[in-house]
């Protein structure tokens, strides 16, 4: 419930910021470079012609947005680039403007046509190409400093950064992935195969389908997979549904008959294909596994030596950022929720009675996660470590802090460390206390559970406990956010 209640909070609380703060806040880009932030903070008015922006990461640029009728009398938006003395140094014309971090390029698209520019606004790869695709790992559209275009007549190619083409010839096929910076994988209709920068065939057409895998090569054939390297040597025979990605470089995942398991690369399986969903390494040579018992889904751990640490009969087990301890949430006879604490080996820690939150899957939101033993409430730490002991009655976690019920009803609040940040003089079953952008603390005031309608402002508290907004203050903010 608290992960629910806090999405609310922040939509409020960016609601009350300034206009150029709720932007950057709502993009989602990290801050850039403060003397740079600064100066695009001070432009206030030219920047208010615009419907929106957002801060890049690179100093001085900000992504601004406007929106243009359109014939059919709907609106679009179009995106151009303004640097930080105001000046729109890229036209607001197009259609997606998107950062790219491995290549310092700046991809732009307008209609079905795609080009980059450097952060001076200097076109490095004009904007003559259908298709520009993006590398799904990295989130890039560069790999290996290399990106894969679409010409207008529809042949394929390769590109670096500088816009040369490294390819000897540009492809008609379907599609070419980028394995390696000297080898590639061509796919034309129902044959895949690998060549060289120089054009050469390294890898026979002899396949339905090739797609990287990690350091190797995901390959089919009669519509079996299996695992080639680089030279088109097999390392896992052709006689899988499906072959996951690389772990650690020596085992993957395998699928036969809807059940998975691991195999290495000298094609010994590790785990026998028995589980019902793919295996996740969630911390080094531990495994998250999958039965379904009786209809429902049971997660367990299993290691590398294919040994079980954990049975599958939990509801969800979740690892510590160290990766030695285990959580492992389920219900008992009765249905009522249990934790149990273990070590990376399997062995029983502790035992709790309740956990706070609408299911174990939550601590992936939080750093302070309230756990309940003996009828009082305690904290944990990232790393499953007591770092505030079971003395409250109520308590509520968040990312970094969490609060706590004192005696008298009132409010304290806790770091990671269990600390006492500060106290405050107001009824904890209604008040919420949130960290804001710029380290105070934000409290309001309204029923158990409020939503966007139900609160009561009080005002900001710094870190001291001191206010530093009245509720006037805070309406003068409101008012100026909507102009």
């Amino acid at each position: 419930m608290l992960e629910k209640i806090s999405v609310k909070i922040i939509a409020l609380w960016l609601f009350l910021l300034p206009l150029n703060m709720v932007a950057q806040s709502l993009a989602g880009q990290p801050l850039p470079p403060a003397e740079s932030k600064a100066r695009l903070q001070q432009l206030g008015d030219s920047l208010r012609k615009y419907d929106d922006f957002y801060y890049f990461d690179r100093d001085g640029l900000a992504v601004v947005m406007r929106y243009t009728n359109t014939s059919t009398g709907g609106k679009k938006r179009k995106f151009g680039i303004i640097n930080d003395n105001g000046e729109l140094v890229l036209p607001c014309e197009y259609d997606c403007i998107r950062e790219q971090y491995h290549s310092n390029l700046i991809m732009v698209s307008k209609g079905e046509l795609a080009g980059f520019v450097d952060p001076q606004m200097n076109w490095v790869i004009p904007m003559h190409y259908q298709d520009i695709y993006c590398d799904l790992e990295t989130d890039d559209y560069f790999c290996f400093g290399l990106v894969m275009a679409v010409d207008s007549t529809n042949r394929v190619g390769v590109m670096d950064s500088t816009g040369r083409q490294i390819l000897s010839r540009l492809y008609e096929c379907d599609w070419i992935n980028i394995l390696t910076p000297n080898l590639f994988i061509v796919v034309r209709g129902e044959e895949a195969g690998v060549v060289n920068r120089k054009g050469e065939t390294v890898i026979p057409f002899n396949y339905t389908y090739l797609s990287p895998c990690g350091n190797y090569i995901r390959a089919m054939q009669n519509n079996k997979l299996g695992l080639l390297d680089t030279l088109g040597n097999v390392i896992i025979p052709l006689q899988f549904d499906n072959v996951g990605v690389e772990f650690n470089g020596s085992l993957f995942l395998v699928c036969k008959n809807d059940r998975w398991g691991l195999m290495d690369t000298t094609g010994k399986m590790v785990i026998p294909c028995t589980y019902e969903k793919p295996l996740y390494e969630a911390a080094p040579g531990l495994w998250i596994c999958l039965k379904y018992v009786q209809g429902s889904p049971k997660e367990g751990v299993i290691n590398s030596r294919g040994e079980v640490v954990l049975p599958c009969e939990n509801e969800f087990v979740r690892f510590s950022r160290t990766g030695d301890r285990i959580l492992a949430f389920r219900l008992d006879s009765r249905g009522y929720e249990k934790c149990y604490l273990y070590n990376r080996e399997g062995h029983l820690l502790d035992t709790l009675d309740e956990f706070s939150f609408d299911g174990i899957d939550e601590i992936n939101h939080v750093s302070m996660i309230p756990v309940k033993r003996n009828g009082k409430w305690g904290f944990f730490n990232l790393d499953f470590q007591l770092v505030v002991p079971f003395l409250y009655d109520k308590v509520k976690g968040s990312d970094g802090y969490g609060e706590v019920a004192l005696p008298d009803n009132k409010i304290a609040v806790l770091n990671e460390q269990g600390e006492v940040l500060i106290t405050l003089p107001f009824p904890y079953d209604h008040t919420y206390v949130i960290p804001s952008i710029n380290g105070w603390y934000y409290v309001h005031y309204g029923s158990r559970y409020p939503v966007y309608d139900d609160v009561e402002f009080l005002g900001f508290i710094d870190t001291y406990g001191n206010s530093t907004f009245t509720k006037e203050e805070l309406e003068k903010m409101k008012a100026h956010s909507k102009q």
